[in-house]
This record gives C-alpha cells, structure tokens and sequence, in this order.
C-alpha cells in the first residue's frame, strides 16, 4: 500500500499543484526540488487535543486520553517504519505549527501566505 501511496503522491506532485495530509508525503517527496515543495506539520498540546476529540470525534470524556495516545502510538510507528525517520522532527519539515491557540482556518492562511511568499521570490 505505500508502495502505490508513493507513485501517487509523486504523480499528483509532478502534475499540480496539491495538498498532502499525511502519507508519510514529506519522505516520499524529499527528492523533489525544495522550491516546489512546503512541507508543514501541524501538532498542539494534550489539553486542545482532548478537546477537539471530545467536540469534533464525540470521543467520551473517559476514553479521550487513551484514544489520543492510541492514535499517536500508531503515527508514529507508521512514519517510522516507512522512512526510518523519527515522526515530528523539526528537521523534516520547513515549517511546524502548533494549532493550540489559533483555528484550523487560522493554520490555513499561514502556509497559503507561506506560500504566496515563497513564489513571489522564485
């Protein structure tokens, strides 16, 4: 499955302009031109995390904490089973966000205005 995740990542990447959550795409497209790329991740703290589990999954309030971690657990593995990479390194990314204190939509302007910037000085 990442095998065929990653040809189509790297298609989609080649052809247009596009937006990738997740897939491990800041590995799979580490070999493309720093220029056409903006590779970002997103985290915040454990106290916005509950409560977004809690509002957005209606996660009960007793199965949040164990639920986070589950799925944090599983990330991790993930990303570092395929790239060999550790998850979250600052390293890996151009920019990291923390969405604590500020609204998904608030996170989106801040990389679209990223990347108004960076094609302005190509």
């Amino acid at each position: 499955m990442f095998v065929s995740q990653s040809r189509v990542i790297r298609k989609i990447a080649k052809e247009q302009s596009c937006i990738i959550v997740g897939r491990c795409s800041d590995y799979i497209l580490k070999d493309f031109p720093k220029e056409s790329i903006i590779k970002v991740f997103c985290y915040t703290d454990a106290a916005d995390a509950s409560k977004r589990c809690k509002a957005v999954y209606h996660i009960a309030a007793e199965n949040v904490e164990a639920e986070i971690k589950r799925i944090n657990r599983s990330r991790i593995s993930h990303y570092q089973y395929y790239t060999n990479q550790k998850w979250g390194d600052p390293h890996n990314y151009d920019l990291m966000i923390s969405t604590g204190n500020m609204t998904f939509a608030m996170a989106c302007d801040i990389i679209v205005h990223l990347y108004q910037i960076k094609h302005k000085t190509l």
